[in-house]
């Protein structure tokens, strides 16, 4: 009597082949060595309940649930052509080189935790291979992945902060706010986004092939244009320095340079490792009822600063947002107040979008100046950014509102009056350039970031010109309904 096997359509993973994988697992020692004309194998352990397989098809893994012999373990052939599907024994011995197929890169760890998951999913194939090589089959329904949840908390003024969960481990929900229907296409729900205007939530949940019944939330807060509905006041009612809200602000922390061949260590409120210190964070919010970001230099060629975001905690699509600030000016500083689309964790860069309201480099110039300016896919550099110079007499040192009015088809900038934009980006800013693609209207929420870097590609290094300590103090960031 052979063995049972249960068996689940699993996804490709990769496609990268080496010539030869060995696998060393209990007494079982098998090889496997490339043929073009394979394209899947499989090999399954009963001794570890585990299967491995891969190719250039999506194929099938799978668990023994029979009889286990300790052992042996079985090998499912596809031949090309006709997909036929053979029972092969070993008895630990190495196989035949008329039993090898192509492999894949993975290590069997990986294929056993990404069988796991599948079949914690419940997507089942059962398999039964009896000692004259014949096979029976039966399909096990897929389980419904469990419909998304909606919860709200309050905002300012009648908006909320909307978050969705499902309760089927490793579901990804997608999610509509036009009043469409979600798709496998729709937007990823990766953080809880702000309502303050009439609009739906369509929101569904899907794991493996069974995705989940569409739910459907509608939000009327009828809120008047000009409205705050969000804000953080960086208020501190302690006698010392405290963290920024823990709820609100997370960190970009270490030393990779960015993309910009940035200096700075980035270092978060309690990153210890150096030079980062816990007695003297980077982003604080003073006793004066700032947000402290601080640039330092803790011994020569060493740099230290912080980049908060509120990635995975908070976002928002379309509004005025604000943020009042004082800025250093000095060679190789590069103080910035953006944002970031939410897509930038499935999507990345430039495709998720970017919006930089606040940004400038190095010493005050004559006239004093901000840019401002935004990126995605076919624009990235400096194609779609206009500077806004101070009238005579002002800088960037001094007391500024940097703001953004954000609504369907346009992004403008402003400083310290919003009823005068120095600019104003739409979809048709970006006609002209090859390959472009507007991102700011694919019904994803941003994040937001504040940063204080030191050196790059754009400031150059700092100099012994540039004092440190020196810092980006910020009174509030307020996002208001159009």
């Amino acid at each position: 009597m052979g063995e049972t096997f249960l068996l689940y359509t699993g996804t490709h993973w990769g496609t990268t082949m080496p010539e030869k994988l060995t696998m060393h697992e209990g007494n079982v020692d098998s090889h496997f060595r490339y043929k073009e004309r394979f394209r899947s194998w499989q090999i399954c352990v009963p001794s570890l309940r585990a299967c491995y397989e891969a190719g250039g098809r999506q194929r099938t893994v799978g668990l023994s649930a029979g009889s286990r012999n300790q052992s042996s373990a079985i090998v499912l052939e596809a031949s090309e052509g006709s997909h036929d599907e053979r029972c092969l024994p070993h008895s630990g011995q190495r196989l035949s080189q008329t039993h090898t197929m192509p492999v894949e890169t993975h290590p069997m760890n990986v294929a056993k935790e990404q069988m796991r998951r599948a079949l914690a999913a419940g997507i089942l194939f059962v398999i039964g291979c009896g000692s004259g090589g014949g096979s029976t089959t039966s399909q096990q329904k897929t389980p419904q992945a469990a419909a998304p949840t909606v919860s709200t908390t309050a905002a300012q003024n009648g908006a909320m902060i909307v978050s969705l969960a499902s309760a089927t481990s490793g579901a990804t929900i997608y999610y509509t706010v036009d009043g469409s229907t979600p798709t496998i296409s729709s937007q990823i729900y990766e953080a809880p986004f702000l309502v303050a205007s009439n609009l739906t939530v369509n929101a569904m949940a899907a794991a493996g092939e069974a995705n989940s019944n569409v739910i459907s939330q509608t939000f009327a807060p009828n809120i008047p244009s000009g409205t705050l509905v969000w804000s953080d006041e960086f208020s501190n009612t302690t006698h010392a320095n405290a963290q920024p809200n823990p709820a609100v602000w997370t960190y970009d922390t270490g030393a990779d340079g960015f993309g910009n061949n940035e200096l700075e260590d980035y270092c978060g409120w309690s990153s210890t490792a150096s030079p980062c210190s816990i007695a003297a964070p980077n982003a604080y919010v003073g006793t004066d009822g700032y947000l402290h970001i601080v640039a330092e230099q803790p011994s020569a060629g060493v740099y230290t600063s912080a980049r908060m975001k509120t990635q995975g905690l908070f976002s928002f699509q379309y509004g005025r947002v604000e943020f009042r600030a004082q800025v250093p000016e000095a060679q190789g500083l590069w103080p910035a107040a953006w944002l970031m689309g939410n897509s930038i964790a499935t999507a990345e860069w430039p495709a998720c979008g970017e919006m930089d309201v606040l940004e400038r480099v190095n010493a005050a110039a004559d006239p004093d100046w901000n840019e401002g300016s935004v990126h995605g896919t076919g624009f990235t550099g400096t194609n779609l950014g206009t500077r806004y110079n101070f009238p005579a007499g002002e800088t960037a040192a001094g007391w500024h509102t940097y703001g953004m009015i954000w609504s369907k088809g346009s992004v403008a900038y402003y400083v310290d009056d919003p009823t005068r934009p120095y600019v104003t980006y739409t979809p048709s800013s970006i006609s002209g350039l090859s390959g472009s693609v507007w991102p700011f209207d694919s019904g994803q929420a941003s994040f937001i970031i504040l940063n204080l870097a030191i050196g790059g590609s754009w400031p150059g290094n700092p100099n012994s010109s540039t004092p440190f300590p020196s810092q980006m103090l910020v009174d509030y960031v307020r996002i208001y309904t159009n």
